[in-house]
């Protein structure tokens, strides 16, 4: 298979799941830099494509019913303690890019914020699992 097709689909597949990419593209055979980079330019695809449509949709959602007054339950609570610094951070490693952007969304986290903390979040454990993954650290069966 052509290194522009795997990599293609590499990319493709961290816009759904970082964590599939990432041994994807060692099964591919592809070096870890472009794995790496497949998976960043795959990842924060995934954050605009939400950020853009998702807030367009909230926008419709919430204009057509009333927005309650009062916010409960442990995801606010959760958000209202970490915010979007530890949203962003966190949400490639624990729900994936496509959860984390849409709950950023659906909480109304500003668009800039969002790009920003979940693009960090995507670079930062791309590295680091691409790195692990490269040295030959089992992390899955020790």
């Amino acid at each position: 298979m052509d290194i522009l097709i795997k990599t293609v689909i590499v990319a493709g597949m961290a816009v759904f799941e970082l964590w599939a990419a990432i041994p994807a593209g060692f099964v591919f055979g592809l070096p870890p830099f472009l794995i790496g980079a497949a998976s960043i330019v795959g990842g924060i695809a995934t954050v605009i494509i939400v950020t853009t449509i998702g807030g367009k949709i909230r926008r419709r959602i919430l204009s057509k019913r009333e927005k309650k007054d009062k916010q409960h339950g442990t995801l606010y609570e959760i958000w209202n303690k970490y915010g979007i610094i530890g949203l962003g951070l966190l949400a490639p490693l624990l729900t994936g890019v496509l959860i984390g952007s849409t709950i950023a969304v659906s909480l109304d986290a500003p668009k800039k914020s969002t790009l920003t903390w979940l693009s960090l979040g995507v670079i930062g454990w791309t590295i680091f699992l691409v790195t692990l993954a490269a040295l030959g650290i089992d992390f899955i069966f020790h």
